[in-house]
Parts: C-alpha cells; sequence; structure tokens
C-alpha cells in the first residue's frame, strides 16, 4: 500500500518489578540496572531514526526512553493517556505467581468470550478500546512517530488493528525495549516488521528496512520479564 506514514510501537524499559514478576500497571517503577543500559541503547536507536514525534506513556519508565530521545532531536515528548499500561486494579504491585491464590490470576480468565478482571481492574475489552481509538488517531498521521509505551499496550493495539478476539490477544512476547514497526496509508495501518531490539532498529534505521524480518534472538529478556508489563 502506499505510505502516508510509519509507526513505531517500543516498549519501556526493564524495570525491578519485570524482574520480580509483578504486575506494575500505572505503578511508577523504578528501572533495574538493566534498563538503565536498554533505556540508552532505545534512545539511541530512536535518534537514529529521526522520527517527527515522539508519543508517550505518562510513566517514568517510558519517559526515559522519550525524554532523552527528543532532547537530542530537539523535540518534546507528547505525553498521551491512551498509550498507558492496562489498570491491573486491585492485583496492581503483587506477584504474578501469587495470583491464584487471591482468586484473580493472570492473564484474566476469559468465559464465553469475556474478560474476567480483578476488582477496580480494566478488562481486556475496555483495554482494546482505548488502543483503538489511539489506533484512530495514529493511522492519520504523517511521516514517522515512535510511540513509547507498554506490553499490554501494545498488545492491545495489535488486536485493534487486526482484529484478535480477547481470548488469543495477550499470546504474545513484547520484550522490554522491543519495537514494533507499522505502516499506514492514512485509512489503516499494517504491521510490517515485530520485536525489534533496538540495536537491529538502529540498523535499520541506517541501512533501511526488510518487511518481515524479525530478529527476536537479538531481545534481551526472557519470556516470562516480557509478558509483565
Amino acid at each position: 500500500m502506499k505510505e502516508h506514514g510509519r509507526i513505531i510501537l517500543m516498549r519501556h524499559p526493564q524495570t525491578e518489578y519485570n524482574i520480580e514478576a509483578r504486575l506494575s500497571g500505572r505503578i511508577d517503577v523504578k528501572l533495574s540496572e538493566l534498563g538503565i543500559e536498554q533505556a540508552k541503547r532505545a534512545a539511541r536507536a530512536i535518534v537514529a531514526w529521526k522520527p517527527d514525534r515522539i508519543i508517550t506513556s505518562p510513566l517514568s519508565r517510558a519517559h526515559a526512553i522519550a525524554d532523552v530521545a527528543a532532547k537530542q532531536l530537539g523535540l518534546e515528548a507528547i505525553e498521551d493517556d491512551r498509550v498507558i499500561e492496562m489498570d491491573f486494579g486491585s492485583m496492581e504491585g503483587k506477584r504474578v505467581a501469587d495470583l491464584p491464590a487471591l482468586g484473580y490470576p493472570f492473564p484474566w480468565r476469559v468465559v464465553d468470550g469475556k474478560s474476567l478482571p480483578a476488582p477496580g481492574a480494566e478488562s481486556y475489552e475496555d483495554l482494546i478500546e482505548r488502543a483503538r481509538t489511539f489506533v484512530d488517531y495514529a493511522k492519520g498521521l504523517e511521516g514517522k512517530t515512535v510511540v513509547v509505551t507498554h506490553g499490554g499496550f501494545t498488545r492491545a493495539f495489535m488486536a485493534a488493528v487486526y482484529g484478535i478476539p480477547v481470548e488469543l490477544f495477550w499470546d504474545r512476547v513484547v520484550a522490554n525495549v522491543s519495537s514494533h514497526v507499522f505502516v499506514s496509508n492514512g485509512e489503516r495501518l499494517s504491521l510490517q516488521t515485530s520485536g525489534l531490539a533496538p540495536s537491529e532498529l538502529e540498523r535499520r534505521a541506517k541501512t533501511g528496512f526488510v518487511p518481515g524480518k524479525s530478529p527476536l534472538a537479538d531481545i534481551e529478556t526472557d519470556d516470562l520479564i516480557a509478558k509483565m508489563s
């Protein structure tokens, strides 16, 4: 399709809660030592890509990348509440391994096509609908856009683009500082490539993108951490 714009969704760096396998959600969690290094590499990759705008989740773990890259590019990172992480309600801060004993295992159970979130938590349906409003906005953006966001929101974004049902949409690895590249024709988005580590994103920014290639081996976080927010 004729390209109107290109959008990169990048997940935030590793946090202390990622290491502990806790649900962070809307909690502002500190980066781990590895996360601090990941943030530097991710910001460098964004700068190499030279976006026209950088949109960020309001949470500090996303700003850790967005603010550094924006400053070097002479831009201002744009906060957007729509790209914040999923709200885990009463389960925020809890270890994933402890959730079944509390009666709310995560990922949320889905019964008859409907998710069953913990008290005060965001349902899959609400998360995907929130992502859909951002998809409708993003597909009209011209030029190059970077969105620094979260694992849950990235999954919801893909679900909104492709109509993935609630039973399946969480079943995707979204590693820390991995990037997912979409192209737009102004009316719809298409996934060009997925799971790029910062080093690969930077390389492609300098040499050009190869549709369909996804070097997941270059990702530095394991699958368990990747499934946390």
